[in-house]
């Protein structure tokens, strides 16, 4: 039974990503909000399986939950290439940066704490801290570290764009090296992401350079992108070897193995269009399942009592998690618009 619930999952994510591709030419269509959106779609559902917890784990579910990292990169990277191609447009946006961000990020993480706080009072007997409930999540803060060292950047260096995103990428990786050595300290032991956060230094640079990315990998696209995928698999066999060797494995040579797939996923959208229902709509509560879904693993081993097969538990969280992640999501953009509505008032 697990085999087969765990092939619909396989089935499913391939579904996701292949329905309604189609070959395209055009430039506009590289990465764009649809494309960019459906892949969220794709990587959150990804990012999930690397989370189920050890006794509902699968061969299947462990072999996809090792592209888990792929995923976190993709969301850094979708976030500063946004960033970076609406500063491109609009410098003075710098001004309203926080005012745009953090009402999202907050308020989305509070409502999602409320959701788990409140079933687990009514499932654990009120017996819960809800002090936790204004938590931020770890991965927000590291997003919010990334976005300090870009509005300080732009801030300072607004009018040498060449030198404000060098500065903005060198910040983040001394950031990420500083993190990954502190955890042989034992000063820091919480989860990092400290080879993931390289993502939003590729969007950076991939926003800088879209146009000659695209040109350059169009002409001999397939010859190119067969490189890339050689690549990855020839990296992803030396990481599996050599992972566990300090800073030159598990640091280097892992963010050298995210590069390259996710070089390889970007120049397959070079002239491959993605998108369909389903993943446009996975892609808009992406942030809601990463927020949610280890949260209703707990919910749900909590109702059950353990006692669901690993096939099963997996596609009940799956399936709870985007109910809850859509209903969050209209709450939180109905939060935000009132947010607006009374600031706009205030000011008037």
């Amino acid at each position: 039974m697990d085999i087969l619930m765990m092939f619909l999952i396989v089935v499913f994510l391939m579904y996701l990503i292949t329905s309604k591709a189609a070959v395209v030419n055009v430039e506009s269509n590289f990465f764009d909000k649809n494309n960019s959106n459906a892949m969220r779609g794709f990587w959150c559902l990804v990012v999930v399986m690397v989370h189920v917890p050890s006794v509902h784990g699968n061969i299947i579910q462990d072999l996809i939950s090792s592209f888990g990292f792929i995923g976190v990169t993709f969301f850094f990277l979708t976030s500063s290439y946004g960033l970076t191609l609406a500063m491109n447009k609009r410098n003075n946006l710098i001004k309203s940066f926080w005012r745009k961000r953090l009402p999202k990020l907050f308020i989305t993480c509070w409502v999602t704490n409320i959701i788990y706080m409140l079933t687990m009072w009514v499932i654990a007997d009120g017996k819960m801290s809800w002090i936790s409930i204004f938590e931020i999540d770890i991965w927000v803060r590291w997003m919010i570290a990334c976005y300090i060292f870009f509005w300080i950047s732009h801030i300072l260096l607004s009018k040498k764009p060449i030198l404000c995103n060098l500065v903005i990428c060198i910040s983040i990786a001394v950031f990420s090296l500083c993190f990954y050595l502190m955890q042989f300290t034992g000063k820091y032991t919480k989860t990092v992401w400290s080879t993931e956060i390289f993502g939003f230094i590729w969007g950076i640079l991939l926003a800088w350079s879209a146009s000659a990315f695209y040109n350059f990998f169009r002409e001999k696209w397939i010859a190119k992108m067969g490189a890339s995928f050689v690549a990855g698999i020839i990296l992803g066999g030396f990481y599996l070897q050599f992972k566990y060797v300090p800073f030159y494995g598990d640091y280097l040579l892992k963010i050298l193995l995210g590069f390259s797939i996710t070089l390889f996923v970007l120049i397959s959208n070079v002239k491959l269009k993605y998108g369909n229902k389903i993943s446009n709509f996975l892609g808009e509560i992406s942030f809601e399942i990463y927020l949610l879904h280890q949260k209703v693993f707990i919910i749900v081993d909590s109702i059950t009592n353990g006692k669901l097969s690993s096939g099963i538990f997996i596609i009940v969280c799956l399936i709870v998690t985007c109910v809850l992640a859509y209903i969050t999501h209209i709450f939180v953009v109905w939060m935000i618009s009132l947010l607006k509505k009374y600031s706009a008032l205030a000011v008037d």
